[in-house]
């Protein structure tokens, strides 16, 4: 887990895209689906887009917020996490 915290690091440093706007896919929901807990803080430091949807595709087919993939994916401690960071984001 901790090459993906640093992989993770690196990307915000860079400045990279946190969200694909074609569609919807970004860094905190591909984390909250793996349930990197410690990714998905990074993420939301950075300001990652909460509200961003996932679309879905072959492998997961749902469609939801970073906070919905964790919850059908029973990512708990994640759930909670975005779940805080949805309460003082709005």
């Amino acid at each position: 887990q901790w090459g993906q915290i640093t992989d993770v690091a690196m990307l915000i440093h860079a400045k990279a895209a946190l969200c694909d706007p074609k569609d919807g896919d970004s860094a905190l929901i591909s984390a909250a689906y793996g349930g990197h807990c410690e990714a998905c803080n990074l993420l939301l430091e950075a300001k990652a887009d909460l509200f961003a949807v996932f679309a879905g595709d072959s492998i997961l087919n749902f469609t939801g917020t970073a906070l919905e993939v964790a919850r059908f994916c029973g990512h708990q401690d994640v759930e909670q996490l975005l779940a805080f960071g949805q309460v003082h984001k709005q």
